[in-house]
């Protein structure tokens, strides 16, 4: 626990003892953290290394190192094996869809492996850093299923699957994966719609041009969410009209704006990677990924938490990654944090220990977040 003063035999037990144990548990963390500021995250924090930009710092070791995980991690892992059985209607549950979840999960793989060599550095961009993953391709950089296992958990209205630098990617996908899974396992009934969108429908002006989002990408859609309807307004309908920022957060089920403040790259990232995509060293694997702005902080932690419990119920964990922690504020950092534990500062020192959340900054600004992180305790955040 964060006070070093209890053991527990197991997860069960603790949370069991969480109520009687709380007050006391953050009484001791305070006085540790008095004395120390890292004291209570466990050896967390280690000692510092030579000055350097905080992403880069932590790309370093995950290069080198892979990114190894707790046991509490491990619990996580896929669950069933394919439940080739199963046909979702209305009424199946998200832990009862793990399996078929599992074998979209792997047949994607298999197809981006199988895309060659050429055409994974034509979606990179002509070239990519060979450190990322040892061994092959940074595929898991690209893979989309991780999405639509939140349109399946409910959290997301829709996954709209396209790649910039390779137009036909999503109706590779659709026809080679995404479609003969949605027909192998999906009634009519189901309150999913798997279908290719259309050209002229959501599309914004960027600098190189016109960027058509819909068309022809592969679009899973969840008629059960909240904002489905204002999803297929948006990506069935023809317009000559720009469609808004605001508008493509609503679709795409972003809980934050990337206008009007300090912004940095979010990332849902899934944990065990290397044993997802059966890559040596592989580094991460983002599940989700946006931009938002440091004010937004406590929505991108509710959300987080969400998105993690959803893909729980698949059997697939997830840490948050604040990417650009060196340009957000510490207390911005530490909000998203404390909001990602569902505001409860033990559960958050434990998400620390489990790599639940990334630690990417280095030097004062490392003490400087765990002290407003230990100030959560005390004080409303700011960022709400």
């Amino acid at each position: 626990t964060a006070c070093r003063l209890v053991k527990y035999c197991s997860v069960g037990c603790q949370k069991a003892h969480r109520k009687q144990h709380k007050n006391a548990c953050e009484k001791r963390a305070a006085e540790l953290l008095q004395s120390n500021p890292f004291a209570s995250c466990r050896g967390l924090i280690k000692e510092e290394q030579p000055c350097k930009k905080a992403a880069e710092l932590k790309e370093e070791q995950l290069y080198s190192q892979g990114h190894e995980r707790t046991e509490l991690n491990q619990k996580a892992a896929p669950g069933p094996p394919f439940a080739s059985t199963l046909r979702v209607t209305a009424s199946t549950n998200v832990e009862d869809m793990r399996g078929i979840f599992r074998e979209l999960f792997d047949s994607e793989i298999r197809f981006m492996k199988g895309l060659g060599e050429e055409t994974l550095k034509k979606m990179c961009g002509g070239s990519w850093d060979p450190r990322f993953c040892e061994g092959g391709a940074p595929i898991n950089h690209f893979s989309t299923s991780g999405e639509i296992g939140l349109v399946l958990a409910g959290v997301k209205p829709c996954s709209v699957v396209a790649h910039h630098n390779l137009q036909e990617y999503g109706q590779l996908l659709y026809r080679n994966v995404l479609r003969p899974w949605y027909e192998k396992y999906f009634s009519e009934d189901s309150g999913f719609v798997c279908e290719l969108g259309s050209p002229g429908c959501a599309w914004y002006e960027s600098d190189s041009g016109v960027a058509d989002i819909a068309g022809g990408a592969s679009m899973f859609i969840n008629l059960n969410h909240s904002d489905a309807s204002y999803a297929i307004g948006i990506l069935r309908t023809k317009n000559s009209r720009a469609t808004t920022q605001e508008e493509l957060r609503k679709v795409f089920g972003y809980p934050a704006s990337d206008e009007g403040g300090i912004e940095s790259l979010i990332e849902y990232q899934f944990q065990n990677p290397a044993s997802i995509y059966k890559i040596k060293n592989c580094c991460c694997s983002p599940c989700l990924d946006f931009r938002a702005i440091e004010s937004d902080a406590a929505s991108v932690g509710r959300h987080f938490r969400q998105c993690r419990e959803g893909m729980l119920k698949l059997g697939y964990s997830l840490a948050l990654d604040v990417y650009h922690q060196d340009e957000w504020s510490p207390r911005a950092v530490a909000t998203a944090w404390y909001y990602a534990a569902g505001c409860d500062m033990e559960e958050c020192l434990q998400m620390l220990q489990a790599d639940q959340v990334w630690m990417r900054c280095c030097g004062h600004r490392k003490e400087w977040l765990i002290r407003e992180l230990f100030n959560m305790r005390s004080r409303q955040p700011s960022f709400v």
